[in-house]
């Protein structure tokens, strides 16, 4: 709900971060705050599926039909147990086009 993701926000910022990823009941990565997740693997963008907890977005369905157009495939997987090991991460908001961030190379756990 909103209260919750504005905790995570205040949470995340208070440890140094911009935005935070949220994680659904069973603990899997689901999106972030206001914004669509992806993470990046072996060139391949990966989305969560809907039956993670994701909401639907029209940013999320523009970037799944723009790769499938392209040689890249995105990749709907059943849930993005972990962000470790990642080659990057991509968040994406209609809201807030100027928030694009993409962490380069292996994504360690901080």
């Amino acid at each position: 709900n909103y209260y919750n993701g504005r905790l995570a926000v205040v949470e995340s910022r208070l440890n140094g971060y911009d935005t935070p990823i949220l994680l659904n009941d069973a603990g899997k990565v689901t999106e972030g705050w206001g914004n669509c997740l992806f993470i990046v693997r072996n060139g391949v963008p990966i989305a969560p599926p809907f039956s993670a907890g994701v909401l639907e977005s029209i940013t999320r369905d523009t970037i799944i039909q723009l790769c499938s157009e392209k040689p890249l495939e995105a990749a709907v997987r059943r849930a993005l147990e972990r962000i470790r090991g990642a080659h990057g991460i991509v968040v994406l908001s209609a809201d807030h086009p100027d928030r694009l961030g993409v962490e380069g190379g292996d994504v360690e756990r901080q």
